[in-house]
């Protein structure tokens, strides 16, 4: 498969930019990278087939870690905050402090749910969207989120497994023995870059 640039786009920041591609809202949301004084993070809208910025947004001197679409609305994981914008202009619909892991790189919607983790930390942060309710989960050493069909999934990336997530019981179940992952991808089956050499 050949592949040619499209376009080219300059954004702040020399590393650990977020991109989520978003076919629904015909947008690309790119946050600003590390190297950015605080006050001036931002967070922008890019049309996918030009480049163009659409629109952006300040991140409220947080550097943007993950970000999710889910329901009509964008929501932006940063380091203690989670917001809920709007996809076509950025405007600020709510937020809520402290409720998920901080500086959570993972951020995956399920239903009423917003699940996250850090790959640092041995614990997922579920967030009830219509209640306000956070929920903390222990589990193994690098945690890895995502979704294969209706169910979420946790690897253990560390020790190795998948478990599924009850969000009724708050709890992870069963455990499907595997090799420790470094990096995870979902479809009809779930493939995984083995970690370590």
């Amino acid at each position: 498969v050949r592949s040619s640039e499209i376009w080219r786009a300059t954004i702040p920041g020399h590393t650990s930019h977020v991109v989520l591609a978003d076919p629904a809202n015909e947008s690309l949301f790119v946050s600003d990278g590390w190297g950015v004084a605080y006050p001036a993070l931002r967070l922008y809208r890019l049309d996918p087939e030009t480049g163009e910025k659409l629109a952006e947004a300040r991140t409220r001197q947080q550097h943007v870690s993950a970000l999710a679409v889910c329901d009509g609305s964008l929501f932006v994981a940063t380091h203690s905050r989670l917001l809920r914008v709007n996809p076509s202009d950025l405007s600020a619909i709510e937020h809520w402090d402290r409720v998920l892991p901080s500086d959570a790189q993972q951020l995956v919607a399920s239903g009423q749910w917003l699940v996250a983790a850090n790959r640092r930390k041995p614990v997922l942060g579920l967030f009830d969207r219509t209640g306000g309710r956070p929920v903390r989960i222990r589990v193994g050493l690098q945690p890895l989120v995502f979704r294969q069909g209706g169910t979420v999934m946790v690897a253990e990336g560390f020790d190795g497994g998948l478990r599924a997530l009850d969000f009724e019981q708050a709890r992870l179940l069963g455990a499907e023995t595997g090799p420790p992952l470094a990096a995870v991808a979902a479809g009809a089956e779930v493939w995984g870059i083995e970690a370590g050499e």
